[in-house]
């Protein structure tokens, strides 16, 4: 076992100290083939009694990393980083928000979808990750701000609504139907939010296919594009 032992910590000490490692993920590839699963456990655990590594979350560890200041945990920022870095992931909610300038409203919480999450949603510290499994590149990542902005309409605090329906246009022109079905039948939103995005697009006179997801006979209760426009007036 304690042969085992040192081949653990051998692949532990090849991970950075701000880099997380999943205990499920590091027994899949490296372990499974020879090692119970309740005897790996058994030796992450006693790593960690040991403190050669810190408990970030249920099954999620961090090499401890020792500086004159004491341990150094992982940050907000690295953990959201791990989640969504080469294209496994998106941050969501009041950063992207205060990233676009449509509002300045503060909040210590970070959400993030991602695909590199076992379970469908997990919380360490301050991060809030959900399970959805798509490609992140820049065409998803567009299809997805835009689905966020209409479905949190109406709850963004402080919301500058100039800001807002400029980067709702902006995001518009980057329609692209093929992307819209992908993003939609993983995250599923309300189909008021794709009547939304229906009313955005005929606005600017962008062609889409949105009537095929909606009934001619419901009434969705959305904000009209010419309503905003007079907001921000």
């Amino acid at each position: 076992m304690e042969k085992i032992r040192k081949r653990v910590i051998l692949e532990i000490n090849k991970y950075s100290p701000n880099q997380l490692i999943m205990v499920s993920k590091l027994y899949r590839d490296k372990f499974s083939s020879y090692l119970s699963e309740t005897a790996f456990s058994k030796l992450i655990s006693r790593l960690y009694i040991s403190g050669e590594i810190y408990r970030v979350s249920k099954g999620i560890y961090c090499k401890t990393n020792h500086s004159k200041y004491g341990k150094s945990l992982l940050s907000e920022k690295e953990v959201v980083q791990t989640y969504t870095k080469n294209e496994k992931g998106i941050l969501i909610g009041y950063q992207l928000y205060n990233h676009l300038g449509i509002s300045t409203q503060v909040s210590k919480r970070y959400i993030v979808y991602s695909s590199s999450i076992d379970e469908q949603n997990k919380n360490i510290g301050n991060v809030n990750i959900n399970k959805y499994n798509l490609i992140y590149n820049n065409k998803t990542k567009s299809m997805i701000y835009i689905l966020e902005l209409l479905y949190n309409y109406r709850n963004i605090q402080d919301i500058n609504i100039f800001c807002y329906i400029s980067e709702i246009k902006k995001l518009s022109k980057e329609y692209n139907e093929k992307v819209f079905e992908s993003v939609q039948k993983e995250i599923k939103y309300p189909k008021w939010v794709i009547a939304f995005l229906q009313e955005v697009l005929n606005y600017y006179q962008i062609p889409n296919n949105l009537n095929m997801y909606l009934s001619s006979l419901s009434k969705y209760n959305i904000p009209k594009m010419s309503e905003l426009y007079e907001l921000a007036q």
